[in-house]
């Protein structure tokens, strides 16, 4: 939030409201998904709401299409996180390739790269869920990432990866 903001109170305020949010609403979390990441997300709603409030309501633009005043300083550093829709297509491509490459991997492997980064689960989670030893997940995790990039390094692989970089 210090990052965000710049102000240590506000940052402070900011994170005790996301960490009361997150308390009040817990019954809406779901275990499936990483608490942190559910957390994170309660943190930069509420970081929306906060600078939405503090924007300022009229930007004045000069003839040559320059902003002036506290509106200048706002823009410069409150940049959309969101991707552009040409970020946004080259990003489904990729998601596309992924698939497509993990549809070719062997079915146990597969399903490591799915509980691990799709699931966002722990190893130990993983371990559990699959009823296997952690050295396993460990191992079959690491297999699973090296059949990927064998996988990725195939000339039509490389191409499709190479279009979506370049858009």
């Amino acid at each position: 939030m210090l990052q965000r903001v710049k102000n240590t109170e506000d940052a402070r305020d900011l994170t005790m409201e996301a960490f009361e949010k997150a308390f009040s609403k817990l019954h809406f979390y779901t275990p499936t998904h990483a608490f942190s990441t559910w957390l994170f997300k309660i943190a930069m709603n509420n970081l929306i709401d906060f600078t939405r409030k503090r924007q300022p309501s009229i930007v004045h633009f000069s003839a040559t299409g320059e902003t002036s005043g506290f509106a200048t300083d706002w823009l410069q550093n409150y940049r959309s996180e969101m991707p552009t829709p040409e970020e946004a297509l080259m990003q489904e491509q990729r998601i596309v390739l992924v698939q497509q490459l993990l549809d070719r991997l062997d079915e146990r492997y597969r399903r490591m790269i799915e509980l691990r980064y799709y699931e966002d689960l722990s190893y130990e989670e993983i371990a559990q869920q699959l009823d296997i030893p952690i050295g396993t997940v460990k191992a079959r995790l690491f297999r699973a990432k090296e059949s990927l990039y064998v996988l990725l390094q195939k000339p039509q692989a490389r191409a499709c990866l190479e279009r979506t970089r370049r858009g």
